[in-house]
């Protein structure tokens, strides 16, 4: 059904301009946060385009401090390596407009996400992403992480409204999709993910992300077919037989 499956957070990775209490290796996919509990900013190497994801898995959490990590979006562009500040919330606003949010262990759970978050959770094409990227591996097999455990995935991409000038924020939390304000983020300058280690948080790593790619044909095929309400529908259509065989395939 589909062209091609590739990588599409292959070149997504840790901007080489990040806080000073942070290192990075293994190409710049993990982020250490090697003292104190804070200066542990880190960038997305580069702004990220309508829909794209930038996931991280956390690997290491650190007893004896409070609060956990930051994840959000900024204007503030790192190849400027203006000076950073000690935290992301709320500081980095101070240097260019930033939609950052703190991640706790049960902020994201049924029981405090109301109606009108929740009914905003679809804006990730789900069909073009494996479900297994956005999870932990065992997720589906026990009860899930909570966002702030060891393994538990979280991410943030942006959806444009319909007039394209505009955007709302959405964080993904194992497998989960959020949209945590109403604040509509004003397209008009990139856009790159920021994430502070901070706090009980030690080390994350980014998690690259495969999605499917589909043909014309099959996004055409299907298009038809949610117009006819299902397949039993198309051999009534005015159309050849050898189409309507493909469209009954799809269906």
């Amino acid at each position: 059904m589909y062209e091609e499956v590739m990588e599409c957070s292959s070149s997504l990775r840790f901007h080489d301009f990040h806080g000073d209490n942070i290192d990075l290796f293994d190409d710049r996919t993990r982020a250490l946060r090697r003292a104190s509990f804070a200066n542990s900013i880190a960038f997305s190497a580069r702004p990220l385009e309508p829909f794209e994801p930038f996931l991280v898995s956390i690997e290491r959490n650190e007893n004896g401090w409070s609060g956990h990590m930051r994840l959000g979006l900024t204007s503030v562009n790192p190849n400027t390596r203006v000076r950073l500040p000690m935290y992301a919330l709320p500081e980095l606003n101070l240097i260019g407009r930033s939609w950052v949010f703190a991640i706790s262990r049960h902020q994201f759970n049924d029981h405090n996400v109301n109606d009108q978050l929740a009914a905003t959770t679809l804006a990730l094409p789900r069909r073009s992403l494996y479900e297994s990227d956005l999870c932990a591996a065992d997720a589906n097999r026990r009860k899930r992480p909570l966002p702030t455990d060891v393994g538990s995935r979280v991410g943030v991409y942006f959806a444009p409204t319909a007039d394209g000038q505009r955007a709302r924020l959405h964080l993904l939390i194992n497998g989960d999709d959020y949209c945590p304000t109403l604040e509509d983020i004003p397209l008009t300058s990139a856009l790159y993910a920021v994430v502070d280690v901070y706090g009980t948080t030690k080390q994350v790593r980014v998690v690259p992300m495969v999605r499917t790619v589909q043909k014309l044909q099959e996004l055409c095929k299907q298009t038809i077919v949610n117009q006819v309400h299902g397949s039993a529908a198309i051999p009534c259509l005015p159309l050849p037989d050898r189409l309507k065989l493909l469209l009954q395939e799809c269906d």
